[in-house]
């Protein structure tokens, strides 16, 4: 598998968006044969969030977003090929400064995100700017061959995965000076009953509320706003968390990103599901 994979990233990323393109029209138009991921969970996780939009622009948004997966993913296969230089050349950083500066001052960072956009090329491309120290936590996937993969690509340019149970006591244990954490932190919670919920996306919705009780005294946070310039193209942009309602903050930012081009969120995830 992994053999494959390693010719198919050898393909330049506009051949792999032809190939996009040609399965994006067969398992949208001929779904009889093909099962659509997830349509049912993505189709209802739009109507409840934009419940103002009609049936039109139900339907132009989640075809969108399929386009959008399936060039994810093999932008995400693109990644065993690329080097340092292909991710600079395609993901802008607007203002790295706002984060180099905390980190030449000797302080450790947090940088919440979310899974907009190709969350990969993200979290590679600031382990590119931040070079060294930057860590993740991230939970197994029951498939061993592909929880390697991920594992390793995340860790190609510098970064550090580790696993979620094993994050906290990490980030506690306070060895890691001048580090970068980074979240995305808009999955679904395991626990969801005794925590508390926030409005977003016209819904009562649990968050992990971790980073209110990692962040150590005065580590600044911030959100990583990742946008689509074209199509392999992408702007990230830092902005200042308030550090006193951190959740709440990161939350309207997040919303507002969404609503912005809502075609690039991950509405395949089970969101409300808890």
């Amino acid at each position: 598998m992994i053999f494959f994979l390693k010719i198919i990233s050898k393909l330049s990323i506009n051949k792999l968006y032809i190939i996009s393109d040609v399965l994006h029209f067969l398992v949208y138009n001929f779904f009889s044969f093909f099962k659509l991921y997830r349509n049912k969970i993505v189709t209802n996780n739009l109507k409840s969030s934009f419940p103002k939009k009609n049936k039109k622009w139900i339907k132009k948004t989640k075809r969108n977003f399929y386009s959008h997966l399936i060039d994810i993913i093999f932008e995400i296969i693109k990644l065993i090929d690329f080097k340092n230089y292909d991710l600079v050349n395609r993901v802008n950083i607007k203002n790295p400064e706002l984060i180099t500066k905390e980190i030449d001052s000797n302080k450790s960072i947090i940088i919440l995100s979310s899974h907009y956009n190709n969350w990969e090329w993200l979290f590679c491309r600031i382990c590119i700017l931040m070079k060294k120290n930057i860590y993740a936590p991230y939970k197994p996937l029951s498939n061993l061959f592909f929880n390697n993969l991920l594992k390793n690509l995340r860790e190609k340019f510098g970064g550090k995965v580790i696993e979620m149970k094993k994050f906290s006591k990490f980030m506690i244990k306070g060895e890691n000076k001048n580090s970068i954490y980074f979240f995305l932190n808009d999955q679904v919670p395991a626990n969801t009953k005794k925590m508390y919920k926030y409005d977003f996306l016209e819904k009562k919705t649990a968050f992990y509320q971790s980073v209110e009780k990692l962040r150590k005294e005065k580590m600044p946070i911030f959100y990583a706003e990742m946008m689509k310039t074209k199509r392999g193209f992408y702007n990230i942009e830092f902005f200042r968390i308030d550090e006193k309602k951190i959740t709440e903050d990161y939350i309207q930012k997040l919303e507002k990103t969404i609503k912005q081009k809502p075609d690039y969120w991950l509405w395949s995830h089970n969101r409300w599901k808890r």
